[in-house]
């Protein structure tokens, strides 16, 4: 189905809209949602799940969430994305962080 320029304009307001609307609500933790029962569950990487990283999206490869903090998934993602042995976010601090990462991280 094509969608002419005026349609794909008013989509993407409609998902902004939405994205905003969302964004307005509090949540106590990070993660996704249990399709059956509508409770919290793990991080979803679709976009990655599709490029073969499927079987290491577990508990087992890295922490997959839910996540209690801004933190904890911060540090899980660096985890997931920069390490090839799983390292527990309580390994990692502040410091090492900072000694390893391109970019200023505080907490």
């Amino acid at each position: 189905m094509a969608f002419t320029p005026s349609q794909k304009l008013s989509i993407t307001n409609q998902l902004a809209t939405m994205i905003v609307d969302l964004a307005e609500v509090p949540f106590d933790m990070i993660g996704g949602l249990e399709p059956e029962t509508f409770t919290l569950g793990p991080t979803v990487e679709g976009s990655k799940l599709f490029k073969g990283r499927g079987k290491f999206h577990s508990h087992g490869c890295y922490p997959i969430g839910p996540y209690r903090s801004t933190k904890e998934y911060i540090l899980a993602c660096y985890d997931r994305e920069s390490t090839t042995t799983p390292m527990p976010p309580k390994t990692l601090s502040t410091r090492t962080l900072s000694q390893t990462s391109p970019f200023k991280i505080s907490f």
